[in-house]
């Protein structure tokens, strides 16, 4: 059975801190995650079979998804220049993650330990020559979906909300102050991720 592991556990912590309202994604102890990329176009007919219309959808939707990822590596530069800038946000950021896997955690549940070992399973079948059973994969999919729900849950809770908000409207500062420009990329982002979402659904109606 062939089957990539993808980074695990997308954390709703670091998505927070960068997205300031866009819907992007990263890994526990990463950066953002690349926008929609080759792998979420539409398939299922070669491109010089379908339709005039569809091959126009195809098209816009492979320009737009160029100019997103151009916006977010703009963004991300300057993120990464804002917490280069100021050291306290790290730290911030480190205690709001241990926060979240504290919430996370139960008497039988270790969030942080379970991170680890999705993150050594991950890393084994990329870097390895072992593929995964399918009784492997399906167990992974089940663990990591139950520690993404876990997340979803804490991230809800008062307490984590008040840091979270405080962070990003920190992080946010500090990138207006590097580049003034940084709401209208936001926007841009947010108005070009939307309209990709709708072509996409449009693609799969027709």
């Amino acid at each position: 059975m062939k089957f990539h592991f993808k980074s695990v556990s997308k954390s709703a912590v670091s998505a927070l801190i960068f997205s300031m309202g866009m819907a992007v994604s990263a890994s526990v102890l990463a950066g953002p995650q690349a926008t929609p990329g080759a792998n979420s176009m539409p398939h299922g007919q070669p491109s010089q079979q379908l339709s005039p219309e569809k091959q126009a959808i195809v098209s816009e939707l492979e320009s737009l998804q160029k100019e997103l990822q151009a916006t977010q590596q703009s963004l991300q530069g300057v993120q990464q220049q804002a917490f280069k800038k100021n050291p306290s946000f790290i730290k911030q950021r480190e205690k709001l993650q241990a926060l979240v896997f504290k919430k996370m955690s139960t008497k039988d549940y270790d969030a942080t330990k379970e991170v680890r070992e999705l993150q050594s399973i991950a890393t084994k079948y990329q870097k390895g020559k072992t593929k995964p059973t399918q009784e492997e994969v399906l167990k992974f999919r089940q663990r990591d979906q139950a520690f993404q729900q876990r997340q979803q849950k804490a991230m809800q809770d008062p307490e984590v909300q008040k840091m979270t908000m405080s962070l990003k409207n920190n992080v946010e500062k500090a990138m207006m102050a590097i580049n003034p420009k940084t709401k209208e990329l936001v926007a841009q982002m947010e108005s070009k991720s939307k309209k990709f979402m709708q072509l996409r659904q449009k693609m799969a109606s027709m």
